[in-house]
Parts: structure tokens; C-alpha cells; sequence
């Protein structure tokens, strides 16, 4: 038998265990791949999406890589460890360090260049789909598919570097230790761990100070307490993983009563060992999900008040300011669209005058304006003496006449522009010298509909017209600002859910590298009567416990963060943060029953009852 037959017969013999790491593998190239296809695909290239879009996929393709490569090599020295026994006997029997290089990166490259050509295949697949959803999130063009040659050649040189550079550093870390050390490895006592009182007062304290920080923060000073407050949390996460946790579990095995309750020993016993093991992959977790969701909550937060924000901002639907003689056009198009749309709406029109000069006022007939529909400070403008009544909060520089200041509605639409209204004989003595325009005011209630369409006749007559029209419309409006952050939303989603599965099949990993020692303790049990449901409420509880700890403290991170925002924004966050947390934890559930129902099902496979 030559070292390929061996090597072939191990990776049938374990494929159990790297169905895993295949899988883990496939998913990450997949997900570069699909982002990859976006970011070349000759239609983005030459701008049919707006080019911050492919700016933005780039910037995410970079995170994703990061990310996917500590993941990918971090699987890589987990898989690695956990074959250790089985190549330490193959060096007992006489293996060369040249023969044992050979065999370990060879198993590892046929499962990893599988995991390649899957994934490339899967991106293939779905990537019409991607396509699709993204053009319906973001109200565009769906992309048509293309043969992405380049994608495919930087998606494999970018993962077949990482596989090399690891394999080869966990290779050769492997040769130097000693065979036994490895065959001894799961018979060792667990010496219970200890933990430091000061590390955990401290710890404490620093999340203490950094959350207050977090929930007092003022827009003053929020960017101050930026950087100090997530220092302090972060170490303060990791003082909390290392020290309080092993001390909260030490307090539950003095607690007789409760420790030799049922199945408690079983779990309590072995928890304190697999958190001082995990430390580090649960403090990352945590981080990395903190990160993702304040990042996700912040951006669907501003999303999912942008219509709130302009209703409060903007009260009619749509108002047209244009010369007389540039205006019927717009006015009969708008009309047969919203005739269209089915949408009931009320249209009123008024006669202004405008400077020609900057900053371009707007004049309005006094008598003329509380005759209109649109008039609603009808005792405010009618008692008023003044000769000029400005209805926005933008005065003109050069004005001398005494005024006073009225807020109405057409004024809040018009922010940028001092709109006055005069007296008939003021009106009559400024027209000799200014524009005649007139305003067209449509109000209708959702202002969603036929945003799309909206947008596409305000660019065609502003494009035609330029500075003689203007186009006031919250559905304009509305469109292009979620469209805008819609993209962003959607490649944040996508890089939290990468975290998500990321971090829960470290943890994952974790438990398999130690899955040999679970057997052998489990088989000793059940010899005293230990049975099967005992052995999966076992893992259940502890895999439960190290699976939702991090993203409880990711959670409780999350909401401290948006509080800060909360605090400085001008908005309502706690229903959207509350719409994300809910949907994140059913995934996470999910999640969790898949892996758990997984490792068990293994674990009691090899048990013998």
C-alpha cells in the first residue's frame, strides 16, 4: 500500500469528519464567489447600477475575505488537531517527516480544492437568484448572467493562498510535537480551572463603566466616548469569558443540592473545562456579533424611519414650482400616473412671482394665498399687519421691510427658499420686475406609490427645464433615499449572516475536535446506566449554554450601542433594533438545532449501549 492509497482510504474512512469542514468550505467560497461575480460583472462595470453600489460590494468583499479566511483556517488547524492521533500512529509506524508532509496536505487539498469546485458550482446556481433580489432590494436592473472568468480565477488564487500558507504552518507545527503527547492527550486529568477575583471585579467594572457611558452618551459627545467605551467593553468580554464565568460555575457546584440534581454533575462538571477551552472563540463570537448587529440595526433604523422622516419634513405630496408655460406638461403627466396608480389625491394650483437674483424669493398674494386650499394659518396671516410674512425660516439677506415669521406647510416643503407673503399693493410693485410661477400642489396619502415612475418625470423635465422647474415629491424623495440605503442594508445583512454561521461553526468545531474525549467519557457512564435521551439533554444544555452565552452578550453589547444612537438620533429605534433582534434569534435557533441534533447524533453513533 503506497502513501495515495492511504491517504485516499483515511478521507473515506473520516468523511464524517470533514463533511464539516466541506460544507463550512463550500458555503465561504460561495459567498465570495457570488460577490465577486457582482463586482465584475460588465453591466456594473459600466454603470447600469449606481457605481457606490459596486464601491460598496468591493468594500464588503473585502470584509467577507477577512473574515472567511480566519474562518477557512481556522477550520483548517481545528480538522488538523483533531487527526493528530491519527497521524502520530502513523508515525509510530515508521512514516518519514517528508511522507507524513505529503500525506497530511494531500487529504487536506482534496477535501479543500472540493470544497473550491463546489462552492464555484453553487455560486453558478444561485447567482441569477442573487441577481433577482438584488435588483428588487435596491429598484434596478437585474443583472444579466455572464461567464465570470475573472471571479473564478481570484475567487480559487485567493482561497487555494490560504489554504496553502495554513496547511503548511499547521503541517509543520504538527511535526514537532511530541507522538505522546498526542496519544496521552485525551487521558489527562482536567485540572479544575481557577479563576483571578481582580480580573473579574475589573471586568465587571469595565463593561459597568463602558455601558453607563453607552446610555448617557449626549450628540455632544458621542464621537469623544466612541473609541474609550468600546476598549473598555471588549476587554471587559474577554475578562468575563476568562475569569467570571468559571467562577459563576464554581458557585454552582458548591451549591450541592442543585449539582447532584439529575443530570447536573454531567454538565456543570464539564463546562467550566470547554468555556477555559472556548475562550477565545466565544469572545470573538461575541465581538464579531456585536459588530454585525449595531451595525444592521443602526442602517435598517435610518431605513425604516426614512418615511417617517419625510412626512414629518415635508407636508404635500408633490409641489411643482415652474413658469407658467413650463408647467402643463409635468402637470398632465403626473395626473394620468396617479390616475393610473389608482391613487386618490386633491391638486390645488397658486400664482407667485420670483426674484431673478439670488437667492431666487418667492412672493405670494396675500388675499389670493387665504383663498386657497392650501391656506392653513388662515387667522395668523389674516390678523397679521406686517408687510412681509415669511412662512419658512429662511430669511432673504438683503431684505429691509419689517416681517414676521409664520410656519405653514407650503413653507416646510420649501426649506431652502424664503417665501414671503405681501399685501396686493406690494404684490403688484414687486411683479414688475420678477417671474411669474405658479405652484402645483398634489396631496395623496401613501406616498410609495409610483415612487419609481415619479422619479423617472422629475428627471425628464428637470432635465429639460433646469433651473425653470422645480420638483418637490416625498415619494421622489422616498425612493432614492431607500434605494440608496436599501443596497447597504442588504450587504450588511449578508455580512451578518456570515458572522452568524461563522462564529456558531467555530463553536461547532470546537466541540468536534473534542468529540473522541465525549466518547470515551459517555461510554464510561453508560456502563452505571447512563441512557440516551441523559446523553443528548447533556449536550443539549451544555452546547446551548455555549452557543446562546455569546450572543446573549453580543445582544446586550447591541442594545447598549443603540441606545448611544437612540440618545443622538432624531428617530425612533427601539421597533426596528426590536424587529432585527427577534428575526436574528430565530436564525440563531435555527441554527443551534441543526448543529446540536448533528453533533449528537454522531456523538451517540459511536457510543455502544
Amino acid at each position: 500500500m503506497n502513501l495515495l492509497n492511504i491517504g485516499i482510504k483515511n478521507i473515506k474512512g473520516n468523511l464524517s469528519s470533514y463533511i464539516t469542514f466541506f460544507l463550512a468550505t463550500s458555503f465561504s467560497v460561495m459567498i465570495f464567489f457570488i460577490f465577486a461575480m457582482l463586482i465584475y460583472h460588465p453591466q456594473v462595470i459600466n454603470g447600469v447600477m449606481k457605481s457606490s453600489f459596486r464601491q460598496g460590494a468591493i468594500g464588503v468583499e473585502i470584509v467577507i475575505f477577512t473574515f472567511l479566511a480566519f474562518f477557512v483556517s481556522y477550520t483548517l488547524i481545528t480538522y488538523a488537531r483533531k487527526r493528530s492521533r491519527d497521524y502520530a500512529i502513523l508515525q509510530i509506524l515508521g512514516i518519514s517527516s517528508k511522507q507524513f508532509m505529503f500525506l497530511y496536505l494531500f487529504e487536506n487539498f482534496v477535501i479543500f480544492f472540493s470544497s473550491i469546485i463546489t462552492g464555484i458550482l453553487l455560486g453558478l446556481l444561485f447567482s441569477k437568484l442573487f441577481f433577482i433580489i438584488i435588483a428588487y432590494i435596491i429598484k434596478d436592473t437585474v443583472l444579466d448572467m455572464y461567464f465570470p472568468y475573472k471571479p473564478i480565477i481570484i475567487t480559487s488564487l485567493s482561497f487555494i493562498s490560504v489554504f496553502i500558507i495554513v496547511a503548511l504552518i499547521s503541517g509543520l507545527s504538527m511535526r514537532f510535537i511530541k507522538i505522546i503527547n498526542i496519544l496521552k492527550s485525551n487521558r489527562k486529568s482536567q485540572k479544575t480551572p481557577k479563576y483571578n477575583i481582580i480580573k473579574i471585579i475589573l471586568g465587571v467594572l469595565l463593561i459597568a463603566v463602558g455601558y453607563y457611558l453607552a446610555y448617557t452618551a449626549t450628540p455632544k459627545n458621542l464621537v469623544q466616548i466612541f473609541f474609550p467605551v468600546l476598549i473598555m467593553v471588549i476587554i471587559g468580554t474577554y475578562f468575563f469569558y476568562d475569569q467570571s464565568f468559571i467562577f459563576f460555575i464554581n458557585t454552582l457546584k458548591r451549591n450541592k443540592k442543585l449539582y447532584y440534581k439529575g443530570i447536573n454533575s454531567l454538565w456543570i462538571s464539564d463546562l467550566a473545562h470547554r468555556l477555559k477551552d472556548c475562550t477565545w472563540v466565544l469572545f470573538f463570537s461575541t465581538i464579531v456579533i456585536a459588530i454585525g448587529l449595531t451595525a444592521f440595526s443602526s442602517i435598517y433604523s435610518i431605513n425604516y424611519n426614512a418615511r417617517e422622516n419625510l412626512e414629518n419634513n415635508q407636508e404635500y405630496s408633490i409641489v411643482i414650482t415652474s413658469l407658467d408655460k413650463f408647467s402643463k406638461e409635468s402637470v398632465i403627466d403626473l395626473k394620468y400616473l396617479l390616475d393610473k396608480k389608482n391613487v386618490k389625491y386633491e391638486y390645488t394650483n397658486i400664482n407667485a412671482i420670483v426674484s431673478k437674483e439670488f437667492p431666487n424669493s418667492v412672493y405670494i398674494e396675500k388675499n389670493k394665498y387665504l383663498k386657497s386650499e392650501i391656506n392653513d394659518k388662515d387667522d395668523s396671516i389674516r390678523n397679521c399687519n406686517e408687510k412681509y410674512i415669511l412662512i419658512n425660516n429662511i430669511k432673504e439677506p438683503n431684505i429691509t421691510n419689517s416681517y414676521k415669521r409664520i410656519y405653514t406647510k407650503l413653507g416646510k416643503t420649501y426649506r431652502n427658499t424664503p417665501i414671503y407673503i405681501v399685501d396686493k399693493k406690494e404684490y403688484t410693485r414687486l411683479m414688475r420686475n420678477m417671474n411669474r410661477v405658479q405652484y402645483h400642489i398634489f396631496s395623496y396619502e401613501d406616498i410609495t406609490l409610483g415612487a419609481k415612475d415619479l422619479t423617472d418625470i422629475n428627471d425628464q423635465y428637470y432635465s429639460k427645464y433646469k433651473k425653470h422647474y422645480l420638483f418637490h415629491s416625498k415619494g421622489v424623495q422616498y425612493y432614492r433615499y431607500t434605494s440608496q440605503f436599501n443596497y447597504i442594508l442588504f450587504l450588511s445583512f449578508f455580512v451578518g449572516i456570515i458572522f452568524l454561521i461563522c462564529s456558531g461553526s467555530m463553536l461547532y468545531f470546537k466541540f468536534f475536535n473534542h468529540i473522541e474525549y465525549d466518547i470515551d467519557k459517555f461510554q464510561n457512564i453508560v456502563k452505571i446506566g447512563l441512557s440516551k435521551n441523559e446523553i443528548r439533554n447533556t449536550i443539549r444544555i451544555q452546547m446551548a449554554i455555549l452557543f446562546f452565552l455569546p450572543i446573549g452578550f453580543a445582544l446586550s453589547h447591541s442594545l447598549f450601542a443603540m441606545k448611544a444612537l437612540g440618545n443622538t438620533a432624531q428617530f425612533n429605534i427601539f421597533t426596528p433594533v426590536f424587529i432585527v433582534i427577534i428575526g436574528y434569534l430565530i436564525l440563531q435557533i435555527l441554527y443551534y438545532f441543526v448543529i446540536n441534533n448533528r453533533y449528537t447524533l454522531h456523538l451517540i453513533s459511536k457510543i455502544k449501549f
